[in-house]
C-alpha cells in the first residue's frame, strides 16, 4: 500500500508495524519496505503503434516531431530525432514486428520508448571506422542523457532519456 507522509521512514515503519501486528511484533518476523519517492509530477504521455515494416519509420518520426511541437519541446528535436530514428529503425529491421512508440514528458526530462515483440536483447556492436552499419546504438549512446532496455512479457522496450 502507498502511504503519503512527511514523517521519517523509521517512524512510518514503526507506526505500520504497531498497527499491523500490535504488541507481538517482537515475537514474529516482520518485513516492511518503506521508500521515499521523488515528488515529480505524473508525466505527459503520448503513445502510438506503427506497423512492422520499414515504411513506418518516416510517419513515426513525423509523429514524434508533432508531439514535441505540441509539448513545446522543439528545442530538443536535434537530439531526439536522430535517436528516435535509430530506435525505430533497429526495431523495424531486427524485430520485424509492429512497434509501439511512447513519449513521456517529465518536468526535468523527456523519455522516448520503442517497444517491439522480439525478446532478443539489444547490444552495441564494435565497429571500425569504415563500417557503414551497426552504429545506431552508438548514436543513441552519444546523444541521449541515458538509455537502456528492458524485457517485457511480449518482447522488449528500448528507451532513451533527454535532460531538459
Amino acid at each position: 500500500e502507498c502511504v503519503a507522509s512527511d514523517a521519517s521512514p523509521k517512524h512510518v515503519c514503526d507506526t505500520l508495524v504497531a498497527e499491523l501486528v500490535g504488541s507481538t511484533a517482537g515475537d514474529d518476523d516482520v518485513a516492511l519496505l518503506v521508500a521515499r519517492t521523488s515528488a515529480e509530477a505524473v508525466p505527459r504521455m503520448a503513445r502510438r503503434e506503427f506497423p512492422g515494416d520499414l515504411a513506418s519509420a518516416r510517419p513515426a518520426r513525423r509523429w514524434v516531431r508533432e508531439v514535441l511541437e505540441d509539448w513545446r519541446l522543439l528545442d530538443l528535436e536535434e537530439l531526439v530525432q536522430p535517436v528516435v530514428g535509430e530506435l525505430i529503425a533497429n526495431a523495424l529491421e531486427h524485430a520485424g514486428t509492429s512497434i509501439d512508440v511512447r513519449l513521456l514528458g517529465f518536468e526535468q526530462r523527456l523519455t522516448v520508448e520503442v517497444s517491439d515483440h522480439d525478446p532478443r536483447g539489444v547490444r552495441m556492436t564494435a565497429t571500425s571506422p569504415t563500417d557503414e552499419r551497426h552504429r545506431g546504438l552508438l548514436i543513441v549512446d552519444r546523444m541521449a542523457s541515458r538509455w537502456g532496455s528492458r524485457s517485457t512479457s511480449h518482447g522488449k522496450v528500448v528507451w532513451a532519456e533527454f535532460d531538459r
